[in-house]
């Protein structure tokens, strides 16, 4: 597995025509709905009354089931770099269980780890990456596709340890940097912040793609 290429690959997939149009989809997805709840969110601290309860259940419940339906289209879309309507809902209800079972699994794994020793939960997050991509490439079940990721990444954690850290350390930097407008929009409120968080957001909808087009590129070189 070469480094430089995996890396190239994964900017290449989103700073493209296809990149940005993905880019569109998941902000609507997702960030728009992220804006809108933490909107009425804050528009009912100073008034909360049992029915705020009550709705913000029901969105937070859609919102998430939102998110699913985004990630699997995305990591489709990113693979096979091409935007189809069935590549988000293609045994949706199988790959969202397995999905979240394996966010579930994965998590602990990684906390047990960092718990233990900060190296096994480094680890963890490493051999367990891929696993996402056997679900909604491959459709596995999560504890094929945990023992796939296992087996694949084996022998390659440090190149694709390099590879995690370069693209999150490129993200961090980004997301620094639109923090300065949050802040400021922060300051001004009105209809100029909601322009400004909206804008921050979709960049940060970027960089968040670019982690994810990397592991899908870690995963296309290493199968």
């Amino acid at each position: 597995m070469n480094i430089g290429n995996v890396l190239s690959k994964a900017f290449k997939n989103i700073f493209t025509k296809h990149g940005f149009h993905i880019s569109l989809l998941y902000f609507v997805f997702f960030g728009l709905p992220s804006l809108a709840l933490s909107g009425v969110a804050l528009q009912n601290l100073t008034n909360i009354n049992p029915s705020f309860f009550v709705f913000a259940g029901i969105a937070g419940i859609l919102y998430f089931m939102l998110s699913i339906i985004a990630m699997v289209g995305v990591l489709r879309s990113l693979y096979h770099r091409e935007l189809k309507a069935d590549y988000f809902t293609d045994s949706i209800g199988f790959t969202g269980v397995n999905l979240v079972a394996d966010g579930i699994l994965t998590g602990i794994a990684v906390l047990i780890g960092f718990i233990l020793l900060i190296v096994p939960g480094i680890i963890a997050i490493i051999a367990l990456s891929l696993s996402p991509l056997y679900i909604v490439l491959e459709h596995d079940n999560v504890i094929d596709a945990i023992k796939n990721s296992w087996t694949t990444t084996k022998g390659h954690w440090l190149k694709i340890f390099a590879v995690i850290f370069i693209v999150w350390a490129v993200s961090l930097v980004i997301n620094i940097f639109t923090a300065i407008p949050d802040i400021m929009a922060s300051i001004v409120g009105g209809p100029t912040q909601q322009v400004i968080l909206a804008i921050t957001t979709y960049i940060s909808i970027y960089t968040s793609l670019l982690q994810t087009s990397a592991i899908v590129e870690l995963y296309r070189a290493l199968n």
